[in-house]
């Protein structure tokens, strides 16, 4: 006998529903049907196979804990707003990042079964995507690649090392399940490392989830069918090249604008990667003053380390940046101000924005220019080439092998120089000006 909900409780529940969508949050089955319009009839039975075969190893994937920790690490970490200003539509937007790794992760391993299906892979090879997919980011560390920073400094490699690692760790949950499952663990890591051909279908629907994802965040879904149209264009893989087999080459170039688009819009736009140097900077500060450890970062989540860096400069006592107490503390005004760099609006009252063609050219004017106290909280932001990503594809209709390339993308000049935030409230008068 079923039972109604009261209508409090469906209207909370609704809402939430409502939240979730206007915030780029889709559930994962709502995605699935956008993307079962890529297979036809005789693929969604071969689908539907694979799904009640992985069924099993799915569920143990999911409930793994290096996955569980995937929902607390924001899927653009580091960054206080995805997108601030303009886009090329026409729309102003500044919302929130707070997808999670998991929400990527989740819909990738959706991706790479279809992708595998359309592609007419062996279930073995599907299953190891479908592994690739739900562990590959388990290396991430709090902050994502502000943390990556710091810990290959100190010779505890990158996110997919460490991914890597966990995977071929003997007797762990991870290589535990895997061979439950008859998964060759370094097949696993192979894909993950995007090697092979396998590898190249990871590597497209990594960035085709992250694109779908990211975009719906900041309410410009720029893939709404979820990625379909380019799955149900894949024709074959060439082993051999290790590279994906198309129909229409010119679809898989616009898949490039639009990573190239989003790369200058949203993840490399000015002021995100001014708020990642400003907080690249205090967590160095935090380091140095025993307040953060390479622990806390590299096993922690977004919100521990971000509570331990609000600790240092908000929470300090006497130091409460919006109660106008700050000269209770002056020995943390230099901190505060710089989380109000990488939290908050650029001010020209507290900082100097310079511009250089050259590092050279940058670290000459800080040694000409800049005391070393000013030098000590100098946020510097290099330049980025979001055009540079490189798509080999082979035409289906020709033959032919094309490394295709954003070139519809303009580069800049936030791009293509080096940025100095050089702080006001250190200087004498007259210097750094």
């Amino acid at each position: 006998m079923s039972m109604e909900l009261p209508p409090e409780i469906l209207g909370d529940i609704f809402e939430a529903q409502e939240f979730a969508r206007g915030h780029g949050i889709r559930n994962i089955s709502e995605r699935r049907e956008e993307l079962l319009n890529c297979l036809d009839e005789e693929e969604r039975s071969r689908l539907l196979e694979v799904e009640q075969k992985t069924e099993n190893l799915v569920e143990g994937l999911m409930n793994l804990p290096e996955v569980k920790r995937l929902r607390q690490l924001r899927q653009l970490a580091g960054t206080t707003n995805v997108y601030e200003g303009q886009s090329p539509r026409g729309v102003g937007v500044m919302q929130p990042a707070f997808h999670s790794r998991y929400d990527h992760s989740e819909l990738l391993a959706e991706q790479v079964k279809f992708a595998g299906v359309k592609l007419g892979l062996a279930d073995d090879e599907i299953e190891t995507m479908i592994a690739s997919a739900w562990l590959h980011d388990i290396g991430h560390p709090a902050l994502s690649h502000l943390g990556d920073y710091f810990l290959e400094k100190k010779g505890r490699g990158d996110h997919e090392t460490r991914a890597v690692a966990a995977i071929q760790k003997k007797n762990s949950p991870i290589s535990n399940l895997l061979a439950s499952e008859n998964i060759n663990a370094e097949k696993v890591v192979e894909t993950i490392l995007e090697k092979g051909y396998l590898g190249s279908v990871q590597s497209f629907c990594d960035t085709l989830s992250y694109l779908v994802v990211d975009s719906e965040m900041i309410k410009l879904p720029i893939l709404p069918d979820q990625g379909a149209v380019l799955i149900k264009d894949l024709s074959g893989v060439d082993k051999k090249e290790g590279c994906l087999v198309v129909k229409d080459p010119k679809l898989w170039q616009m898949f490039l604008e639009v990573r190239a688009e989003m790369m200058k819009e949203v993840y490399l736009n000015p002021i995100n990667r001014r708020q990642r140097g400003a907080m690249r900077h205090l967590m160095q500060i935090a380091i140095n003053q025993d307040h953060l450890s390479l622990e806390d970062i590299e096993k922690g989540t977004d919100q521990s380390v971000e509570m331990r860096l609000q600790s240092l400069v908000q929470y300090d006592p006497g130091a409460a940046i919006f109660g106008n107490r700050q000269e209770n503390a002056p020995h943390l005004k230099k901190y505060i101000e710089l989380w109000g760099l990488a939290h908050g609006e650029f001010s020209p009252e507290l900082w100097n924005r310079r511009m250089f063609d050259s590092r050279k050219e940058l670290e000459k004017y800080l040694f000409d220019n800049v005391k070393p106290d000013q030098l000590e909280q100098t946020v510097v932001v290099e330049p980025q080439d979001y055009t540079r990503k490189k798509l080999p594809v082979v035409d289906e209709k020709t033959g032919e092998k094309k490394v295709l390339k954003s070139h519809e993308v303009e580069l800049r000049d936030w791009d293509t120089k080096y940025i100095a935030y050089i702080p006001k409230f250190l200087s004498d008068p007259g210097r750094g000006k």
